[in-house]
């Protein structure tokens, strides 16, 4: 939100504070009106001036001097310029109109869509998609939202509303919403009256792409049960799980610890925090630890645990007095720092080899404005050779080189590929070697063939055969240890 000043006004008269036709711009342009006139300003009023285009015209005109304006509605409405989010731009804009921004006022108001308390309940309508399965209901919009593209056009297209739509004035919307004369209708997010009507304002199902929105859910820690939908949740739960969080990741700031509530989580609570890491990073086929990471910049699917209706609850198996006791004592004292010295690792160790350690650390600018060269003159079908300063870099160019273009490669290179293979398809490291590779697709194939898998072991089939072509290409070394 901000504030619009004409540049042509004349400090020796009074200011002209105009506000729009409804009762938080009336309010507004009154705390301004006011604040001017504590400081011995006079203010002349014309409150209630009208809508939008209106008071921006008369701001235009040199008819007022001020009014109050949202930015959204400056870059959508006004100058019909969307990709104008930051005010720089808006004030560039607007500089040219002679006309530019006070500072913003601190708060947001956006656009919410307001159902009827008791409708809503009644057809299951929590968020704004649920609209889509009733094109019965009777919406009716501000007649500045049905013009606007970030409004009625914007919205309908966004979650494929079918709705015959109806327009009428803001101000007399809430009254008739309240009456039963129409089913939802626009709103502000910060009106009063959505306090003093029953209604609902339904959640945008696109807002977790907002990593901060996620947040809002997530904390305070411990805040709110949240149900979470992943694949990484057991299948029999549908992907399912009730959970509650628990603290910020200690190293990634993106990353919040959550708690599976419809496990056990005794384990948290009795076992040490060495414990718990060994059980949660250690691979293998063994029960875990209740415990999970939602990463709020990767748009998780997570929302209260009152979406859940009884049969939804009820299908997956969910007892909400168990969740909400393991939530209980998941307030133990201690336990939020026991979890973060759990995901606080110890130092990994460097690797040595320039495939391993590829995101072991960023390249600085000079690398970078190499590499840039470097691809450039490969792909005129050069292949040159870089004084890169660091040391990954030239050792991977090597075996770009020998992956991709290996008629390139000279009677050394060709040898030194050579070497470089047969010690990591027969050397013992941190890698998966041949050996253990033809090892776990056969453990792979007995389990899917149990399972009659077969097209899944068909795949099994041909990744062994890629196992042997790769040993007959690359033969083992006479006299090296063999199991």
């Amino acid at each position: 939100m901000a504030l619009a000043l004409s540049a042509q006004a004349n400090p020796s008269n009074p200011v002209r504070v105009a506000s729009k036709n409804f009762a938080e711009n009336y309010l507004l342009a009154e705390i301004v009106a006011q604040l001017l006139e504590g400081e011995g300003i006079a203010v002349e009023r014309a409150f209630g001036l009208g809508g939008t285009l209106i008071c921006y015209q008369a701001l235009l005109n040199a008819e007022i001097d001020l009014y109050v304006e949202y930015t959204g509605t400056l870059s959508q409405a006004i100058l019909q310029r969307p990709e104008l989010t930051g005010r720089e731009e808006l004030n560039s804009a607007l500089t040219e109109r002679g006309i530019r921004l006070l500072p913003q006022l601190g708060f947001n108001n956006t656009y919410a869509i307001a159902v009827r308390s008791q409708l809503a309940e009644s057809l299951g309508l929590r968020n704004i998609g649920d609209l889509a399965e009733h094109p019965q209901l009777r919406l009716v919009f501000s007649h500045e939202f049905l013009e606007r593209g970030d409004g009625w056009p914007g919205l309908a297209k966004r979650y494929a509303l079918p709705h015959s739509v109806e327009g009428i004035e803001h101000a007399l919307a809430y009254q008739a919403i309240a009456d039963g004369a129409i089913d939802a209708t626009d709103a502000y997010s910060t009106d009063g009256e959505l306090s003093r009507y029953p209604l609902r304002v339904l959640a945008d199902d696109f807002a977790l792409r907002n990593k901060r929105a996620v947040r809002e859910l997530l904390e305070p820690y411990g805040g709110q049960l949240l149900v979470h939908v992943s694949g990484m949740n057991p299948r029999e739960r549908f992907g399912v799980a009730p959970i509650v969080s628990l603290t910020r990741h200690p190293t990634n700031t993106n990353s919040v610890v959550v708690v599976d509530l419809a496990q056990d989580i005794t384990p948290l609570l009795e076992q040490s925090a060495e414990a718990i890491r060994e059980q949660l990073f250690t691979p293998g086929q063994h029960e875990r630890p209740p415990l999970k990471e939602v990463k709020i910049n990767r748009c998780p699917f997570i929302a209260p645990i009152d979406v859940l209706n009884d049969e939804n609850r009820q299908r997956l198996q969910l007892n909400m007095r168990d969740i909400k006791e393991r939530a209980r004592r998941l307030k133990q004292p201690g336990l939020m720092q026991k979890i973060r010295s759990v995901y606080t690792q110890p130092q990994q160790r460097l690797s040595e080899d320039a495939d391993a350690a590829l995101y072991q650390g960023f390249l600085q600018d000079e690398d970078r404005s190499r590499c840039q060269h470097f691809h450039v003159s490969r792909r005129q079908g050069d292949w040159p050779t870089m004084d890169f300063s660091d040391s990954r870099l030239l050792p991977l160019a090597q075996r770009m080189k020998a992956r991709a273009h290996p008629e390139l490669l000279g009677a050394e290179e060709q040898a030194q590929w050579q070497e470089f293979v047969v010690a990591k398809l027969y050397g013992e490291g941190d890698w998966l070697n041949l050996r253990r590779f033809q090892a776990r697709v056969d453990e792979l194939s007995v389990t899917l063939e149990t399972a009659g898998e077969a097209t899944k072991l068909g795949q099994m089939q041909q990744l062994r055969e890629y196992g042997l072509a790769l040993a007959a290409r690359y033969p083992e070394p006479a006299g090296a240890d063999s199991e």
